[in-house]
This record gives structure tokens, C-alpha cells and sequence, in this order.
């Protein structure tokens, strides 16, 4: 089992932060990590559960066009910018199969720290826009970070 945390792309600016959408180069960035995602993972993510947000919803939906997850992609709770990680940390503990969410900082920040070293204050990885972490349970009942990617990366 693999948990993906992928923070939403670049987004345009604007006072209504619910209904942000994806600027023209945030779209590009975000097909160009699905594209090159999929073509060297094979990812077998069944489902991409996204925080609702209009710019994350768009990011959730570039990858299920690459990825094609199982169940498909759809708005899940307590994945917004200030919700309590201790929620998703405790849901992808019992998962079970390899899962994506699409949020936001700090929340996602806060997740990895909380899933690899138990404290939510302890800054683990810096998790830039369009960001894609993949972390796997260990044998100590925590997770490791096996990679990330960000579109800065790839050519």
C-alpha cells in the first residue's frame, strides 16, 4: 500500500480562494508530472480523493486522465488547508490499497510529518505546488517517504 499527497498546481490569483482555478501554467505543470508520473510508476492508485477546492478538484481530475484510478476521483473531508491531519493519518493507516489525495499546505505538510515522524510541528519536506509525495508504511508503524517529484524536475 502507497499513500500519494499531491499538492494542487498553480493556481490563478484572485480574493475567492474556494473558487481559484488552475492558472494556464499550472495546468501544463500538472499534465506534465501525470504524464511522466504514469509512464515511469505505472501508479495503481484506486482512488483520488481531492479537498473540494476548485484549483485541487481540476489537479485531482488532470491525473485520473492519466492514471485512470479504480474508483475513480471524488471530494473527501478534512482535506482543506487547515484541517486536522490526525484525520487522514488514521484513514490511510487502515486503506489497505494505494490511495491519492489532492490538497494543500500546511495540511499536507503537516500529514507527512505526522505519518513519518509522529509530530505535526516537525517539518519533514518542504511541499511545493504540484508536488507529488509517495510514502509507504514501514515496519515500525510509521511511513517512509520513497520519492517525491515536482514539474521543476522533469523536462
Amino acid at each position: 500500500m502507497k499513500a500519494f499527497l499531491l499538492r494542487h498546481g498553480i493556481a490563478e490569483d484572485g480574493a475567492d480562494d474556494f473558487n481559484r482555478n488552475l492558472s494556464l501554467e499550472g495546468r501544463q505543470e500538472i499534465k506534465k508530472l501525470a504524464r511522466f508520473v504514469n509512464h515511469h510508476f505505472k501508479l495503481t492508485v484506486v482512488e483520488i480523493i481531492h479537498s473540494g477546492l476548485i484549483r485541487a478538484k481540476q489537479t485531482a481530475d488532470i491525473f485520473a486522465e492519466e492514471i485512470k484510478p479504480v474508483k475513480g476521483v471524488y471530494e473527501g473531508r478534512a482535506l482543506d488547508p487547515m484541517a486536522d491531519p490526525n484525520v487522514w493519518a488514521k484513514k490511510l493507516s487502515g486503506s489497505g490499497h494505494d490511495i491519492m489525495l489532492v490538497g494543500h499546505n500546511p495540511h499536507l505538510t503537516r500529514l507527512a510529518a505526522i505519518l513519518t515522524s509522529k509530530n505535526d510541528e516537525q517539518e519533514i519536506i518542504k511541499i511545493k505546488k504540484g508536488s507529488l509525495i509517495c510514502l509507504q508504511p514501514n515496519n515500525d508503524d510509521g511511513w517512509s517517504i520513497l520519492w517525491t517529484l515536482y514539474p521543476g524536475l522533469i523536462k
